[in-house]
């Protein structure tokens, strides 16, 4: 089992964040650290345990990691969009390694328009 863990605050690409997490995980915990955008509406659309905590980010993600039912915990940030092959691999890599921890780096490239468009609207 799998359990995702994320602490958030107004994150833009939440969806696509726990679209992807979610092809994945077997659990999704979030706490939310006082989003005042529509975060918090976007994450009630999603099979996902939602929180609601003030703290420091150490305190609020071993809270989320006494919680966790996972054999494995798959530690997340919210502007953290996985692409299909990131998935694959890391599908593939959890059913094959004999690891207790791994730590693993996937490079994004983002080359979307609507991040081309964001991306010159903050030049």
């Amino acid at each position: 089992m799998i359990t995702a863990n994320l602490v958030i605050k107004n994150e833009e690409y939440i969806a696509k964040v726990l679209t992807q997490v979610l092809k994945l995980a077997d659990e999704v915990l979030v706490i939310d650290t006082g989003s005042t955008d529509g975060t918090i509406d976007t994450v009630k659309q999603f099979p996902v345990k939602l929180f609601h905590r003030t703290g420091e980010i150490k305190d609020l993600r071993n809270e989320l990691l006494k919680m966790s039912l996972g054999d494995w915990i798959w530690i997340v940030d919210g502007d953290d969009v996985y692409t299909d092959e990131n998935i694959t691999t890391l599908r593939e890599i959890l059913k094959t390694t004999d690891k207790r921890a791994l730590e693993l780096t996937f490079r994004h490239f983002v080359g979307d328009e609507q991040h081309e468009a964001v991306h010159k609207s903050r030049t």
